[in-house]
């Protein structure tokens, strides 16, 4: 067997899934402990009704992109 087993193309194949692999998990993790966490909030919401209320257009709310927050 060795290193790549029988199957040299699989073999091969499994070396480039670990290293490249972990490379992109090193990247990945770097990336991550560089961002800074801000408060959540959903002002968003707030803004986008106010953009559409200054455009004259009412509240245009898809349910999917922008769900209902409030408590009931």
């Amino acid at each position: 067997g060795g290193i790549h087993g029988r199957n040299r193309l699989m073999g091969n194949s499994l070396l480039d899934i670990l290293v490249f692999g972990r490379r992109a998990g090193e990247a990945a993790a770097a990336r991550v402990a560089s961002i800074e966490v801000k408060e959540l909030h959903i002002n968003h919401v707030n803004a986008y009704n106010e953009e559409l209320a200054s455009a004259g257009l009412g509240q245009l709310i898809a349910p999917m992109i922008l769900p209902d927050y409030v408590n009931r």
